[in-house]
């Protein structure tokens, strides 16, 4: 207990002499004040490890002393002990009711005084112990908080280096494939052009293949752009009535070429079990012609049986259910997690860009839906798309 402050507040000056004397005499570093107005300051100003003071004083008594300490978040918990000739049990009380720590009556001994102080210090020890205990283990609390939020942190930040790096390789791959696919026909045309001027009797045996293979190259810039357009897009939210929308689909089918189109039979069935269906009609209907497509270019080659597609959409509980079945060739386990990936081929017999499913798939994330597929090899395969309605 040795050093430490105590200010004592005492407008009688023999009183205060007298405090000043057995305090300093225990080796306390005391401070006085001669009445509350200079005591206040001196509290203010210096820090304490306790006060004394007088309730009966000129100006401002004890108890404003107190209130004002109080009301200080630095003074706000400073051990406050009472000296007062007034020994009434309300007296006692209202000045511990204030937020006093003690109340010594006058006159006092050394031994009544010392008590106090003591008192007061172990008291005060005790506090400051289990203070710095509580703050301890807040503190403990805290760093497993953070230890937490950093590997949290850490996390997302290897996730999203990770997305980086995963786009900037699509990127690449993208580039790659799009020259690729783009320079085939462009090759083709070139060659053909200069059969052309070769042997221009024969240009009408040439200019079919020059048609098919500029409608090939628009087409996949087509797919190329209008993946952008999709990422871009602003939703276009409207009532889905599904027969227009299947009209729609139907429409956009009949825009691709594909080989296989006469040999695949095409059914249809729409369910709406009531309630109103918001999206953007434009993406779903490209969301079915993709699958439709998909579908009708991976019939078995050379099969007897009837090759179909079967389309099935369903609005009900504010959701759609869109379902493209068919019986052809099926996805192999072996590259089933790869066929939303951008410009994969499930069969190197079938034709297209191979952009349609990731199309498909960058639509379902677009619109929050979620999309899952069963398929067995040389049997068929089954797509299924839900869709929540849009707010």
């Amino acid at each position: 207990m040795k050093n430490q402050k105590i200010l004592v507040i005492e407008d009688d000056d023999l009183v205060r002499k007298l405090l000043f004397h057995v305090l300093t005499s225990e080796h306390f570093l005391v401070s006085i004040a001669a009445n509350g107005v200079e005591g206040l300051a001196k509290a203010k100003t210096e820090p304490f490890d306790l006060v004394i003071c007088d309730v009966e004083m000129p100006d401002m008594n004890g108890y404003e002393v107190l209130s004002r300490l109080r009301a200080e978040e630095r003074t706000a918990t400073v051990p406050f002990v009472f000296l007062s000739a007034r020994t009434s049990q309300e007296d006692v009380r209202y000045a511990m009711g204030m937020g006093a720590d003690d109340y010594l009556f006058k006159p006092f001994t050394k031994k009544e005084l010392m008590q106090a102080v003591n008192a007061r210090f172990v008291k005060n020890s005790l506090f400051l112990e289990q203070e710095k205990k509580r703050l301890e283990e807040l503190l403990e609390i805290r760093t497993e908080e953070l230890k937490k939020i950093n590997a949290e942190l850490e996390l997302r930040v290897a996730m999203r280096t990770a997305a980086v790096q995963k786009a900037y390789d699509e990127l690449d791959y993208f580039i790659y494939r799009a020259a690729h696919d783009i320079r085939g026909p462009l090759t083709t045309l070139l060659g053909l052009m200069n059969l052309m001027e070769l042997n221009t009797e024969n240009v009408s045996t040439y200019l079919p293949l020059l048609i098919k293979h500029t409608n090939q190259t628009l087409r996949t810039l087509s797919k190329i752009t209008g993946i952008q357009d999709i990422k871009k897009k602003v939703l276009d939210v409207t009532p889905i009535d599904l027969h227009k929308l299947w009209a729609k689909s139907l429409e956009k089918l009949k825009e691709i070429p594909n080989p296989n189109a006469e040999y695949v039979k095409v059914l249809i069935e729409t369910k709406n079990y009531g309630g109103t269906f918001l999206s953007d009609e434009e993406l779903l209907a490209q969301l079915i012609c993709n699958l439709v497509d998909n579908g009708i270019r991976h019939r078995m080659q050379q099969s007897k049986k009837e090759d179909f597609v079967k389309i099935v959409l369903e609005i009900k509980d504010k959701h759609l259910l869109i379902k493209v079945a068919d019986n052809g060739m099926g996805i192999g386990e072996n590259i089933k997690h790869r066929i939303f990936d951008m410009f994969f081929r499930g069969s190197e017999f079938t034709s297209g860009s191979g952009m349609g499913l990731y199309i498909v798939n960058l639509i379902v994330e677009k619109l929050q839906g979620t999309i899952t597929v069963e398929s067995i090899a040389n049997q068929g395969s089954e797509f299924k798309v839900v869709f929540p309605s849009c707010k």
